[in-house]
């Protein structure tokens, strides 16, 4: 069984994992079986990690890796493994940090180890390179929502399961990003609610600012900081207009309350902690009310 590590809430890290799943099959005739996404918070007992037989994509060297691919400055924990890989490195175990994007390093190994890439993966390749250098046209361009990559990458941060992550590597390989953000799998976290999260001292929030960087969210909702205050808050879109959804009642089977399309919770007990549950809670409610 071959087990993928791919960099967790990483538009890069998903398309990594779908062009090495795609490298497996093709090349080694090998299947993934499982997906954990990983991030540096693990970084301090790596080396403890027993990997055999593993793919690793946009992260940390492993020596137990099988395959594994990264254009980080320093994948290396251990200077030993440093010598190791300069031993092992070749089309299936490389390393570059001059690569925009991991995805484009996998991709440049797969097409001289001749593996021929449908359009719909080199068009993913090429928002991997964008997104992950930043590299983008415009400013307008670097904060849009219209397209389908910039959508993927921000829906990571809403939902940052495993499954969510295996969900998205497997229909990448497969079909065109505009595709996969109509399907019901991506959808919700693609489009229905902005989350955000402010510490605020003297400063002033327009509680409609989540809309001019993402007009077609039904929903902003987030973790507000300000006078010792904590807070859940949520705003409908007045633009999209979501039909037969009373925030206020959602908010008031969460401890808060509100009106038709505002509502909110203040967190006395439980802190940051407390109030991330109420807001995990209340974006699963509305995603559900959508789609009711």
């Amino acid at each position: 069984m071959t087990t993928l590590y791919v960099h967790r809430s990483c538009f890069d890290g998903v398309a990594s994992g779908a062009l090495a799943s795609l490298f497996l099959e093709k090349l080694f005739a090998r299947r993934i079986e499982r997906v954990v996404p990983v991030d540096y918070d693990i970084r301090s007992h790596w080396k403890e990690q027993v990997l055999p037989e593993s793919c690793i994509v946009d992260f940390l060297y492993h020596p137990q890796a099988a395959f594994w691919w990264d254009h980080h400055a320093n994948p290396f924990i251990e200077r030993s493994w440093a010598a190791g890989y300069r031993e092992r490195q070749g089309p299936a175990i490389r390393w570059n940090p001059e690569a925009p994007s991991c995805a484009g390093l996998i991709a440049d190994e797969a097409v001289v180890a001749g593996l021929e890439l449908p359009d719909f993966v080199q068009a993913t390749v090429r928002w991997a390179d964008k997104i992950d250098s930043a590299t983008y046209e415009s400013p307008s361009e670097a904060v849009s929502t219209r397209p389908a990559a910039r959508q993927l990458a921000l829906s990571l941060a809403v939902d940052k399961s495993p499954d969510y992550h295996a969900t998205l590597i497997k229909l990448l390989k497969s079909g065109s990003m505009e595709q996969l953000v109509t399907r019901s799998e991506c959808r919700d976290q693609c489009r229905t609610v902005v989350i955000y999260r402010l510490d605020l001292e003297d400063e002033i929030i327009d509680r409609m600012m989540p809309y001019y960087l993402f007009p077609e969210a039904n929903f902003s909702l987030g973790i507000v900081m300000q006078d010792d205050q904590l807070k859940v808050t949520c705003n409908s879109n007045p633009w999209t207009k979501p039909r037969g959804i009373h925030v206020g009642e959602v908010f008031s089977t969460l401890g808060g309350g509100g009106h038709r399309d505002v509502g909110s919770v203040i967190v006395f007990e439980g802190g940051l902690e407390r109030a991330e549950h109420i807001l995990e809670h209340a974006r699963i409610r509305l995603i559900e009310r959508v789609n009711a």
